[in-house]
């Protein structure tokens, strides 16, 4: 491996774990949010909660599941994962190894149109991992208008802001990728 290679392996190394890192300890010492008031719902974002319930409580079939654009896109504070298939992954693997449950349904918080092709719905999750940790999220899921399919899903843990900017994307988008790899494994 040539030395500018090697400068480039350790530079996404060091990007990977600043990224994780960061994004890990921010949303740790963050307040998180109360639980909010559930809105009313539509049938059709019912539809979606449901979803999103399924998704992360690991009981959504990803074989048969219409909801989801084959270009879905999932975020938060560690992993940028793209395509059904690293979706699918990234939610196996997190069920498969820290045994997620819900400690309140996912609650709708709130809805609003982005432009005129998306809708965003803003959804309340308090869950427990490992059966003792418990993270609260703001996840945000965004529909298409016309054809009411799941476009990205990003989550926010303690509703803090994901990182913006290059390195914390491409960051993010390693970790993906590795994970969409490497989780397959386990």
């Amino acid at each position: 491996m040539s030395v500018n290679a090697l400068n480039v392996v350790k530079l996404v190394a060091v990007t990977h774990f600043a990224v994780s890192t960061l994004g890990i300890v921010r949303s740790a010492y963050a307040t998180p949010p109360n639980p909010p008031y559930q809105c009313s719902i539509s049938q059709s974002n019912e539809k979606i909660r449901i979803l999103v319930s399924r998704l992360y409580s690991g009981k959504l079939d990803f074989t048969s599941e219409t909801t989801l654009t084959e270009k879905i896109t999932f975020e938060d504070p560690i992993a940028l994962c793209v395509g059904r298939k690293e979706v699918h992954e990234c939610f196996r693997a997190l069920h498969d190894l820290t045994s997620p449950c819900h400690v309140i349904e996912p609650t709708l918080m709130g809805e609003y149109n982005d432009n005129s092709s998306t809708q965003i719905l803003n959804f309340y999750l308090h869950q427990r991992y490992f059966g003792c940790l418990e993270v609260v999220s703001v996840v945000d899921v965004e529909v298409g208008v016309s054809d009411g399919k799941v476009k990205r899903i990003e989550e926010r843990w303690n509703n803090i802001a994901l990182f913006k900017g290059t390195p914390a994307i491409v960051g993010r988008r390693f970790n993906g990728i590795l994970s969409g790899i490497l989780t397959p494994l386990f």
